[in-house]
Formats: structure tokens, C-alpha cells, sequence
């Protein structure tokens, strides 16, 4: 699985310019902001699905604290309801064990569970220095197991170049019987000199060295998708995979 996010649904004709350029069908994640009404997405998500598979992700982690549990259930309701004939997989949380979410993260997410029940289901966890999302896996292994995919965002250049040690997720998933994909949900920098070199790490080096492990989709989701816009800095960098 090759994935980029949008960050910007909006432009989306650059895009989908972008998408039938590419030797393969790839992942679209698309994030549902708060505060916009999600009708107003219907004709990029219809328009991208032509083209691409779409993750349609609940909303951003940031944006999570702001809603109640009866909020985000009433958004994922509704979200399903508008869009699940265009969404191949529903990311129903980001970067879940981050300390910034808020209170009643696990109610939120259950009730994220249900609405999405017959669906593929993905859950992001955050890597973060102190490998809170081990400790996140073991509290929460029933909810886990309702996912299709556990993904992980790493941001090293945040993290005082942390990176996840993959054998030991994989060994973790394995050991609490978590029988999900697994790869990763979200990735990228800001830095021009670093770009290329990022993307090669997740999208090239990071794929031969996994490719055989068992359960492994790679994923990716580079989040900046102006990088991969005509003229953009990493479009033939996509298109070589």
C-alpha cells in the first residue's frame, strides 16, 4: 500500500492530475476538518475516488479534545452516511495516544468502532520518545483487535530523531494477538534539503527492509501534498515507485 494525505482536499485537480500519472492505484487519506461542513467535501471525495483508494480519516488528532463522545459519534455517523460508498478504509482515530487528544479518547474511539463496524478500520498511534504507544497497545488490546490496521505517525525531527524499532511493534502486536495490517499512517517534513531523503527512508528503504514480514502494508501517508503537485519536489519521486 503506497499512501499520500491530504492536507488540502480543496486543491484536489492538482491531485488527481498527480494520480493518473502513477504506475499504480494508490491510498488518498483525506482529513475531515472540524468546523467545515462535511457536505462541502462531497465533490473532492467523489472526484478523487476515481482515481485512488481513500482513507477518510475522522479528524485530526488536534481536533479530537474539541469534540465530546456524543460529537464524535454524531461526525462519524455522519461521515459514513455521506461518504462510505467512496471511502475504502476509515482512519477513526490519529495519533491516539498523543497527551494533547483531551479526555474520554477510548469512549470516543468505541463509539468510532460501532458506527464503522462493517468497515476496514484503522487506528494511527504516535511515536513519541518514550514509546507510549506499547504501553497504549497493551491498555487497549480489545479495541485494538476491532481494527483492520494499526498504523504508526512518526515525525522523528519532533522527537529528537526517535524512530519506531519495527521488530519490536511487530513483536508486540504478535504477542497480544493483534492479527492487523500494520505500517505506517502519517510521515514528511518541512525541510526542502531533507525531502527526498525522508521520502526515500519511508516509501523505499523502509519497504525492502519490511517487505517480507508478515501483516506489513507500508502505507506511508506523507502528509504535505503540495510536495507531490505538478512541479512539486517529490512528484517524480512517487511516480519512480
Amino acid at each position: 500500500m503506497i499512501g499520500i494525505t491530504l492536507d488540502n482536499p480543496w486543491d484536489y485537480k492538482k491531485i488527481i492530475a498527480t494520480l493518473k500519472t502513477l504506475k499504480r492505484k494508490i491510498h488518498v487519506r483525506v482529513v475531515f476538518d472540524v468546523g467545515v461542513d462535511l457536505k462541502e467535501y462531497k465533490v473532492p471525495i467523489q472526484e478523487i475516488s476515481k482515481y485512488a483508494f481513500i482513507m477518510g480519516q475522522v479528524c485530526d488528532s488536534f481536533e479530537i479534545k474539541d469534540l465530546s463522545v456524543d460529537d464524535y459519534y454524531n461526525r462519524c455517523y455522519q461521515l459514513y452516511s455521506l461518504y462510505d460508498s467512496y471511502v475504502t478504509m476509515w482512519e477513526i482515530g490519529n495519533e491516539v495516544n498523543g497527551n494533547w487528544l483531551g479526555e474520554n479518547v477510548i469512549a470516543k474511539l468505541e463509539k468510532a468502532a460501532k458506527v464503522f463496524a462493517p468497515k476496514q478500520k484503522v487506528i494511527t498511534l504516535y511515536a513519541d520518545e518514550n514509546k507510549s504507544y506499547l504501553s497504549f497497545i497493551f491498555n487497549n488490546k480489545d479495541l485494538l483487535a476491532k481494527m483492520q490496521y494499526i498504523l504508526i505517525s512518526e515525525y522523528p525531527q519532533d522527537n529528537n530523531g526517535f524512530r519506531v524499532d519495527l521488530n519490536e511493534l511487530e513483536r508486540t502486536l504478535k504477542q497480544y494477538n493483534l492479527n492487523a495490517y500494520w505500517g505506517y499512517g502519517e510521515c514528511g517534513t518541512t525541510k526542502t534539503k531533507d525531502k527526498i531523503s525522508t521520502f526515500s527512508h519511508y516509501y523505499i528503504d523502509i519497504q525492502k527492509q519490511n517487505i517480507k514480514k508478515a501483516n506489513f502494508v507500508g502505507g506511508y501517508f506523507w502528509w504535505y501534498q503540495k510536495d507531490f503537485v505538478p512541479n512539486g519536489p517529490l512528484l517524480k519521486n512517487l511516480q519512480s515507485l
